[in-house]
């Protein structure tokens, strides 16, 4: 069962007693909460552990600093599924750029950066390979600015099962980076636990990073699916 709230509401999200407020993109809902404690898989357990360093680094920050973040937020664009630009607050763009960051072992940011994204850089996914010895990769990317690339990929699938945003896990991230051909078999074996021995389907995403400003330019992301049987 979900209770519709009040259209009044504009903003709300968190838990409220035994429920949780969400948005579910037409207005927000209260859902049971139920409590998940002794199954926190280590995955999620690092990233709360990040969430918490982040946040306590946030509150650290006097007034002003935070207000320049608030500020400078609506200069950084972001774009939803359906192509609609939208702005985040200065907290959550914060939270943001330094996982950005974290993902390239970089130090915290405290001070929000000018955004210098190009709107246009895209990149490429030219040619994906899978075998029982190779995950070969080639991808192109702009040369205006200084990039780095997430490459994440997905487990061995069934064929049939198109991936979920919940499979792709990261296998590497350079910064900075130029277009590369690459065998990543190593990567993807070391990620997984497991040599490819059977066949399926592994799918990768490749997200393209400005170093300027630590953000995902727009049009930034490529998926590509290898099927091999």
């Amino acid at each position: 069962m979900k209770v519709e709230l009040s259209s009044l509401l504009n903003s709300a999200s968190g838990r409220i007693g035994n429920s949780i407020i969400q948005s579910n993109g037409s207005g927000f809902i209260a859902k049971k909460y139920v409590s998940n404690r002794n199954n926190q898989a280590p995955k999620k357990t690092a990233i709360n552990s990040l969430f918490v360093m982040f946040l306590n680094q946030w509150n650290a920050l006097s007034l002003e600093n935070k207000q320049s973040w608030s500020t400078k937020a609506a200069t950084f664009p972001f774009i939803n599924n359906l192509g609609h630009v939208y702005h985040i607050s200065g907290y959550n763009l914060f939270m943001t750029l330094n996982f950005n960051k974290w993902n390239f072992s970089q130090s915290i940011i405290s001070t929000c950066p000018d955004f210098s994204s190009c709107s246009s850089a895209t990149i490429n996914i030219d040619t994906f390979e899978v075998s029982f010895s190779q995950l070969q990769i080639t991808y192109t990317i702009p040369s205006d600015r200084i990039y780095g690339i997430l490459l994440f990929a997905t487990p061995l699938l069934n064929t049939n099962r198109k991936p979920r945003s919940s499979d792709y896990r990261l296998m590497y991230s350079a910064a900075p980076i130029s277009s590369a051909s690459t065998n990543f078999y190593t990567a993807w074996t070391t990620l997984f636990g497991a040599p490819i021995r059977s066949l399926g389907s592994i799918s990768i995403m490749c997200r393209l990073i400005n170093i300027a400003d630590y953000m995902s330019s727009q049009d930034s992301f490529d998926y590509e699916s290898s099927i091999f049987s």
